[in-house]
């Protein structure tokens, strides 16, 4: 501590006052002071990596390490700077550092926090689920097209508060996700260290949703992953071209391991082969955005190259789930999907696909619905394989959400399985089925389901008593006399 600020830190006790003779954890900027403080005292050593009190020496041989550890020693000591033995371990072939087993092929999940992650119970509301998202999340470098994977966990704390309890109406689609995002992490791939001098590729690829980018070196064995990039494509990015896909696909890996390929001589590789002519072409033509990018990539590398999807397996098995790829336009032209049929729109058990197809063909207000250009609610014909026959759903695509229409027979079964759980208000339960299904004026529809809901109305306080504004009378002035005995 300064010696003007020890006086700062003084503690009032039984036993007396006590101060801070040094910088205790805790203390507002403690963590960045300390470590700012010891990288001025290790920071230009090569072979040590230092986090806030976690310091990993990295040597080729044991007579190395014992050299590296003398300078060490030395170094703490003369910045009086003292280590707990205890907790300290010396000349180990694999250690524990930050929550990765290290060795020298490189590094991968804790066993034990990987273990955790696979017993985590199935979430019930938002806020269990956004901790398992965190816990799952904190090992996203090592998991393969993580953004596809988690795409319907994301789908489902979307627009929510913070903190929210909201019951989660878990789906297949849910279901999936939660296994495969703990069998991913169990698999998780080793991640290499880089080497110098080493040749680096950027694979990149982008699907209709997602984005995904690896980052290799070459060895004699082969080329190893030194990470993993995906992230999902926003509602406007969607929109773009295939062309503007791939190559936001480059902008945003390059973005991600910019720490890694500044300064150094590398190559990207992506499946797209008329991107390898995008820095020959007049850039006066191109959308502002795609100069911006080409603009931004051409401050590391101007070396773009086609490879084949049937070469890429890493980035190209990206998500290319069939029901985000059916319809680009809102039109009721008639679509065959080939891909999945109750997994593509998460139905709860209460009904299936071949009765909603069924109060679909005899709903009276369909037909109103698709006729009349007034209403608001474009929907699409979809033929959705179910038993080795195709049925016919109408739906409505917002965003990346696929919502079924629900007919005037199934609205009350709809709103009761959403309803019934925790019984939440008309404007909660709205937003829950607005995003799995679809109909006209729905608000109304469940406000008014709501407001008649028996269990609610015995248990609910819906009425206060409130004051009727009125208007008060100021006081008059009133004079009295006071009298002070005869005259």
């Amino acid at each position: 501590m300064a010696e003007d600020d020890i006086p700062k830190t003084a503690v009032t006790s039984p036993l007396g006052l006590f101060e801070f003779l040094y910088m205790p954890f805790g203390l507002r900027n403690a963590s960045q002071t300390f470590q700012r403080y010891v990288n001025k005292a290790l920071g230009n050593l090569s072979f040590i990596f230092v986090y806030i009190d976690d310091a990993l020496i990295a040597s080729k041989s044991r007579e190395q390490h014992k050299e590296h550890l003398k300078i060490v020693l030395d170094r703490l000591k003369e910045h009086n700077l003292r280590l707990n033995y205890s907790k300290c371990v010396f000349g180990q072939e694999k250690v524990v550092f930050l929550s990765h087993t290290v060795n020298a092929q490189g590094f991968t999940p804790l066993p034990d926090k990987v273990q955790d992650i696979v017993n985590f119970p199935q979430p019930t509301n938002i806020d269990e689920l956004r901790r398992y998202l965190g816990l799952v999340s904190f090992y996203r470098a090592f998991i393969r097209h993580a953004a596809e994977i988690l795409a319907p966990f994301n789908q489902l704390i979307s627009g929510a508060k913070k903190k929210d309890k909201t019951p989660i109406l878990w789906s297949d689609a849910a279901d999936k996700a939660f296994n495969d995002s703990k069998k991913a992490l169990a698999d998780a791939t080793l991640l290499a260290y880089p080497k110098e001098n080493a040749e680096l590729r950027l694979v990149t690829n982008a699907s209709s949703i997602a984005v995904g980018s690896v980052l290799e070196q070459k060895t004699d064995s082969g080329w190893q992953a030194l990470g993993f990039y995906s992230k999902k494509f926003t509602p406007g990015q969607k929109r773009y071209a295939p062309y503007d896909l791939e190559l936001t696909a480059i902008y945003l890996g390059i973005k991600h391991f910019h720490h890694e390929l500044e300064g150094r001589e590398f190559s990207v590789y992506c499946d797209h082969k008329p991107l390898q002519y995008a820095f020959t072409q007049a850039p006066e033509h191109a959308p502002v955005v795609r100069q911006r990018q080409l603009t931004y990539i051409s401050q590391y590398t101007t070396s773009i190259k086609y490879l084949p999807g049937a070469e890429n397996p890493v980035t190209d098995a990206l998500s290319r789930i069939s029901h985000e790829e059916i319809a680009t336009k809102e039109t009721s032209a008639t679509v065959e999907v080939p891909g999945p049929s109750m997994d593509a729109f998460a139905l709860p058990t209460a009904f299936s696909l071949e009765e909603l197809s069924q109060e679909q063909s005899k709903d009276d207000q369909l037909p109103i619905i698709l006729a009349d250009e007034k209403i608001p609610l474009p929907l699409q014909k979809g033929m959705w394989p179910v038993n080795n026959k195709l049925l016919p759903i109408f739906y409505n695509t917002k965003e990346d959400l696929i919502r079924p229409y629900i007919p005037v027979s199934m609205r009350d079964k709809v709103i009761d399985l959403f309803h019934k759980c925790s019984h939440p208000g008309p404007k909660s339960t709205t937003k829950l089925i607005k995003r799995k299904y679809v109909w006209p004026r729905m608000a109304q529809t469940i406000g008014a389901f709501v407001k008649n809901c028996l269990h609610c109305q015995q248990n609910k306080i819906s009425r206060h008593t409130k004051l009727i504004p009125a208007l008060f009378p100021n006081p008059g002035r009133q004079v009295r006399s006071y009298s002070l005995g005869p005259d």
